[in-house]
């Protein structure tokens, strides 16, 4: 038993129509309500309650616990088990629903030869009384309180990130899919191709842009990242014998009435390592099968095979080539970390000048275009002060001269902006120009350099003659010994002798 997610929204009508809805087959007395007087009304109810606290503004919050296929698991234990987490979290006197699902998911069932249980637990943080639970590490507190449970109720403990500190050693830093839905991956602690994913920043942007187009350019995204879309491969028993029970049950009843599997990820590099697609999935968004093909179409088959050559083809570019390391003069990481930072802080530090005259420069600009302003603008200024001084008030002949010459200021401020925009823009495309790259390690340590440095010849001394002048040799400066007085090197300065010094006036003459 894990808990697998800790979600939290604005309302409670969409969660409860979820883990509620006619397609998951919940009967009454499979689920449990907390606090709540009728079930048809839940999520009205809740919000009555929510609208207590004007603070709040994620009162939903969505726990989802997971049990291994291989375990023991009832709907009377489940309930149990979600009564003690809830109680373990403080949530006890709090509205809440607890529903274990059993429907078949991409037509497989829960249990052995299927997929994992699940359980949803909807409370509201918003107590009876008006005050709000805020949760603070919600999930911390939940995954070693599964582990407690697990072990009161008899379930298999499965180690987390934090369940496992102090009980079974050091926790672990990074668990795969321990807290995803659809596989328990906690024991392994090596991240899935998820994660992967997630971590790998704007990987999941350059995916959604891709899934707008069609499966063409989603397919050759996955693949720039080494990833193979393809059909669940029959690697294991359960899955043969799954696809011997989907073979039967469309011959029975019809092709439709088959057992479906969605596409799975898998790595191009190391194939064994393939997880289902689905586990992109986020409470906004979803990339099963069935949420592509309704935005996208069937799946094109053919074009897996193509896009899992092209993605093999550029793993297998990015690994480093066994002739390659048996060339003495090459080595795949040439340059030590050491000369990468040296030159990373050279490149920083020029950037930095190169930001700071370029802001000294940006404000020469604005200061031009402001006196030029400031100028016209007294000129203008004083212009209406001696019309109005000549002409009087309220002279009409006063206004039409103003009038027009008031134009001709308004064409000159538009052209001074002009000016200033046109300076402006070219500033940032020199910029933008000549601008210093930071080096990054990743390309750093790419650069096939030979190791083998150049041998620099020595330096000829002439043979000093007669008719030469003898040169000055240079000053052979030891290394500072840290830790001691160094006196820095002075060069001698010329100085005058000092002018005779006048007598000074006696006072009175």
């Amino acid at each position: 038993m894990i808990v697998a997610k800790i979600l939290r929204s604005a309302g409670f009508a969409d969660v409860i129509s979820y883990v509620l809805g006619p397609d998951k087959g919940v009967k009454p007395g499979q689920f449990q309500a907390r606090n709540i007087v009728d079930i048809g009304r839940a999520a009205p109810e809740m919000e009555l309650i929510a609208r207590r606290n004007h603070r709040a503004v994620d009162p939903c919050c969505h726990i989802i616990v997971s049990w291994s296929k291989d375990e023991d698991v009832t709907i009377p234990r489940q309930l149990q088990a979600g009564r003690k987490l809830l109680r373990a979290l403080g949530l006890s006197d709090h509205q809440a629903l607890i529903v274990p699902h059993y429907e078949p998911k991409d037509g497989i069932v829960p249990g052995p030869d299927g997929r994992h249980y699940e359980m949803h637990i909807v409370v509201n943080r918003i107590h009876p009384d008006g005050h709000a639970d805020r949760m603070p590490h919600s999930f911390v507190r939940a995954e070693r309180a599964a582990y407690r449970i697990s072990q009161e109720t008899g379930f298999a403990t499965v180690p987390g990130r934090f369940n496992s500190i102090g009980i079974e050693g050091a926790g672990i830093d990074k668990p795969g899919l321990g807290a995803k839905i659809g596989s328990i991956k906690g024991q392994t602690g090596r991240a899935t191709l998820a994660d992967e994913l997630r971590d790998r920043p704007g990987v999941l942007d350059l995916l959604r842009t891709a899934r707008k187009d069609n499966w063409v350019s989603l397919l050759r995204a996955f693949a720039a990242q080494g990833i193979v879309i393809a059909r669940p491969p029959e690697d294991n028993r359960a899955a043969k014998m799954r696809a011997g029970r989907s073979l039967k049950r469309a011959e029975e009843l019809g092709p439709e009435f088959a057992f479906k599997r969605g596409l799975v990820m898998m790595d191009a590099a190391d194939p064994s390592r393939h997880i289902k697609l689905s586990s992109l999935d986020s409470p906004y968004e979803k990339w099963g099968e069935t949420a592509l093909v309704k935005e996208l179409g069937p799946v094109p088959d053919g074009m897996l095979a193509a896009a899992a050559d092209d993605a093999r083809r550029k793993a297998a570019a990015k690994r480093v080539p066994s002739e390659l390391r048996d060339v003495p003069g090459l080595n795949p990481h040439p340059v030590g970390y050491r000369d990468f930072a040296i030159a990373e802080q050279k490149a920083k530090r020029q950037l930095e000048e190169q930001i700071a005259a370029d802001r000294v420069k940006r404000s020469a600009i604005y200061q031009g275009a402001k006196q030029q302003r400031d100028s016209a603008m007294l000129i203008a200024r004083m212009r209406r002060l001696m019309l109005r001084g000549f002409f009087g008030r309220r002279s009409l002949v006063a206004s039409a001269i103003n009038a027009l010459l008031d134009q001709r200021l308004d064409l000159k401020l538009a052209a001074v902006r002009s000016e200033r925009d046109t300076a402006l823009t070219a500033l940032k495309e020199a910029a933008a120009r000549e601008r210093v790259a930071v080096p990054r390690w990743a390309d750093w340590r790419r650069q096939p350099q030979s190791v083998q440095q150049p041998e620099i010849p020595p330096i000829q001394e002439q043979p000093h003659t007669a008719a030469t002048s003898p040169v000055r040799p240079r000053p052979n400066h030891k290394p500072p010994v840290f830790g001691a007085a160094n006196v820095p090197y002075r060069r001698p300065t010329f100085k005058p002798a000092t002018p005779p010094s006048r007598p000074r006036p006696t006072p009175g003459r």
